[in-house]
């Protein structure tokens, strides 16, 4: 920690080329000098400063070890990562070739470490691009107190007064679409051309933390998961979860929750401190009650069989799956290789299957579901 007198970190590492702007848009050699603004990470724009998040960004320049054109063109960049932006991400495909994608679904809001939002659930896929096709990314957010819902369609959960405390909001899908530039989240033709979804978990709730209480209603497969509670919040429970073709109904007596839509989960039940579900291809139902039990959203896959496809007005194709070419989206974009894992870490083919937990974001080991926002990566294959 001892000031060397140099600009060389003690390590041995030295930059070249280097530049530095302040969040005001001024550049800096040793002192600070005119307005040239930075460049706005997912555009080419030109902006003051950075907003929202933080990013960075490594990218290959020369590799000098090897003249083989076609190597240099294979190890360059081959790895991108999405998450908290709250809007959408474009990839632009750098050459042709076959792409893994993996998403991961956001997490419900949670009251506090016992009782927890649902985890987000896992997809996967290999899909081949020719070089500059665009697609876009919508990563979902985790989901949080009274109203305050996940990015990317997680339901709303409310507080009223005192005697009910707040019932936290659905987590946010995960998903790449084909449509999505400029438009908002939630725009129907942009939900329509959804190719993957991971769905979010539901939010948390609880009431007097013995009889009222409800978590990890968990994003799922090809079915939203239902959560637990305690023993009034489970008389309240959801009377329908979401699956390929309808979301999620709420307890219907008296207060009920917002039903869960395609890409949306139902926000809770205003008045009485409902939580959210949680979003996906179709949303969980939003909650009748303080601490009542829901659902996260289900998960979609183009290409993997179980699943079932909209057409481009958002109407199922079939009613039934009678095999994978129903779940073809009609944009003509599928995945090869496809796995589907949900957020209790079961896997799907076209019914549950057994527990086998899905991959970490870093992919170094393992993990019962997604834990608080959302994440989205795009692999170069081959």
């Amino acid at each position: 920690g001892v000031h060397n007198g140099s600009a060389y970190s003690y390590t041995g590492y030295i930059f070249t080329d280097t530049e530095m702007i302040d969040g005001e848009g001024h550049e800096w050699t040793i002192d600070r000098k005119g307005k040239v603004n930075m460049k706005q990470h997912l555009t080419s724009e030109m902006v003051s400063g950075n907003s929202g998040s933080g990013y960075a960004r490594v990218m290959l320049v020369k590799k000098e070890t090897k003249n083989n054109y076609a190597e240099n063109i294979k190890e360059a960049e081959s790895t991108w990562t999405y998450w908290g932006a709250q809007t959408y991400q474009p990839f632009i495909a750098p050459r042709t070739g076959t792409y893994k994608v993996e998403l991961w679904g956001a997490q419900g809001g949670s009251l506090n470490s016992s009782i927890k939002g649902g985890l987000g659930g896992y997809t996967k896929g290999e899909i081949r691009l020719e070089k500059g096709t665009k697609l876009y990314l919508f990563v979902g957010g985790q989901g949080g107190q009274g109203g305050y819902s996940g990015y990317n369609g997680g339901g709303a959960g409310y507080g009223s007064n005192s005697s009910y405390p707040y019932g936290y909001s659905g987590g946010g899908a995960t998903d790449i679409r084909v449509l999505g530039n400029e438009l908002a989240w939630n725009n129907a033709t942009s939900l329509y051309s959804r190719i993957m979804v991971a769905g979010g978990g539901a939010g948390a709730s609880s009431y007097d933390g013995s009889s009222w209480y409800a978590f990890d209603g968990a994003g799922g497969g090809l079915e939203g998961i239902m959560g637990n509670g305690g023993a009034s919040a489970l008389s309240y429970k959801s009377t329908r979860i979401p699956n390929q073709i309808v979301g999620g109904i709420s307890y219907t007596a008296n207060h009920p929750g917002a039903a869960g839509s395609f890409g949306i989960g139902g926000n809770g039940y205003q008045n009485y401190s409902g939580n959210g579900g949680g979003s996906g291809w179709y949303g969980g139902a939003g909650g009748a009650h303080v601490g009542s039990v829901t659902s996260g959203g289900s998960s979609y896959i183009s290409g993997h069989n179980g699943c079932i496809a909209v057409n481009s007005s958002g109407t199922p194709v079939a009613q039934t799956s009678s095999g994978v070419e129903d779940s073809y989206s009609y944009t003509g974009y599928k995945f090869t290789s496809t796995k589907m894992i949900d957020g209790e870490g079961y896997k799907w083919t076209t019914e549950r299957g057994d527990l086998i937990q899905m991959p970490t974001h870093d992919g170094t080991t393992v993990m019962t579901g997604n834990e608080g926002d959302g994440f989205a990566k795009i692999t170069f294959v081959r």
